[in-house]
């Protein structure tokens, strides 16, 4: 498969397209076919970079019979699309693709570049097809083969990545006691596929000072044992915070894992990623790794809004790639996830989480005031 990356998604383009090309997988599933989303006249040229010539090219007006077609690529531009017999005229590369597909290239609507750097270097607690979780005692067999395989050293945290109460078969989180099973010594700490909840075994608890006398941060949960004060292990939202920077931080080779997110990014036909909600340090990551020539792809990143001072807002260079890189805009996060039902809803959960009324509908995570205020400021710092 060859992926095609157009800047207009159009499919009423007259002329030329803009468009960055990258090589992936071969696609199955289109049936060995070639797959044109754009309709436009031939342009008379001479030479081009590459020219890409298919023996069947499905379009999007309506065509019933794939037919053979070329297209000429310069730098970033598709600059011309005919016959094979006038493609094979132009002076340049030609790749003959046969059967094989040809598609456009995707640009992702809402991802997290950074984070899954991150997580993919973690132990894949995940339910089918993803992992292999599929109840508690699979989820503490995994835990325990990953420990005693990784043999941590005093210090270490044991971090898991993409739990999903709802797909285990006890429809439920894992508690601190089933963490507890795992490692009383080694902190151990399992991010929710949301990334907006977690849980905690007693000694990460212990680490990060929660406790029966913390009391809920603002725009954040602990969950506590029913009639008890005393934290289950589940935290939700600004309260994992603290579990969840030290999870990243336990991430010893961070530039590494952007190689490894990039190409599942890539395989999948993917030439553009966004990075949302980046932080000043995982934003310098994530320009170093570029700067390495680790980003195959282009990256989109907003950082987050919350917590970034003025100043910083104001020597941010917005708009313009740098090695792949361009910063989009700022992202405050208002509330939670609909998977970790913390989401801030305008009526009720149909099944509330534990110890929730059945009116519970989630909650905001920042006020409106602030909302309004951090636009204000946001928007006259540029």
């Amino acid at each position: 498969m060859i992926a095609i990356k157009t800047q207009d998604c159009s499919m009423h383009l007259v002329s030329v397209l803009n468009a960055r090309y990258q090589f992936a997988s071969f696609c199955q599933f289109m049936a060995c076919t070639t797959v044109v989303i754009f309709s436009s006249g031939s342009l008379a040229i001479e030479k081009a970079d590459i020219i890409f010539t298919s023996n069947k090219t499905i379009t999007m007006v309506g065509e019933k019979i794939a037919r053979p077609l070329s297209i000429a690529v310069n730098g970033e531009r598709i600059v011309w699309i005919g016959s094979p017999e006038e493609g094979k005229n132009i002076l340049g590369r030609h790749i003959k693709l046969g059967d094989k597909a040809i598609l456009p290239g995707f640009i992702d609507a809402h991802g997290h570049a950074s984070y899954l750097a991150f997580t993919s270097q973690f132990v894949n607690v995940a339910s089918p097809p993803v992992g292999a979780v599929e109840g508690i005692k699979d989820l503490k067999a995994v835990l325990k083969k990953s420990l005693a395989d990784k043999k941590l050293q005093p210090g270490e945290w044991l971090i898991g990545f993409g739990y999903d109460d709802s797909l285990l078969k006890e429809q439920r989180h894992p508690t601190r006691e089933d963490l507890d099973e795992i490692s009383r010594e080694i902190p151990v700490y399992l991010i929710h596929v949301s990334g907006h909840l977690g849980v905690a075994n007693s000694k990460a608890l212990s680490i990060t000072k929660i406790s029966a006398a913390s009391p809920n941060p603002p725009g954040g949960k602990i969950r506590r044992y029913l009639s008890s004060s005393e934290p289950n292990g589940v935290v939700e939202e600004t309260a994992a915070y603290p579990l969840q920077k030290m999870a990243m931080a336990s991430v010893k080779n961070p530039i590494d894992g952007y190689e490894k997110a990039i190409q599942v990014y890539a395989r999948h036909g993917i030439t553009t990623a966004q990075d949302g909600a980046v932080s000043g340090p995982s934003l310098a990551l994530l320009k170093m790794a570029a700067k390495k020539g680790h980003l195959k792809i282009d990256i989109i990143a907003y950082i987050i809004g919350q917590g970034t001072p003025i100043s910083k807002i104001r020597s941010l260079n917005f708009g313009q790639y740098e090695n792949r890189v361009k910063l989009g805009g700022i992202k405050l996060i208002l509330d939670g996830s609909p998977q970790g039902k913390t989401a801030y809803l305008s009526e009720p959960y149909l099944k509330p989480p534990s110890g929730e009324a059945q009116s519970y509908r989630g909650y905001p995570i920042i006020s409106q005031t602030a909302v309004n205020d951090n636009i204000l400021a946001f928007s006259e710092a540029k």
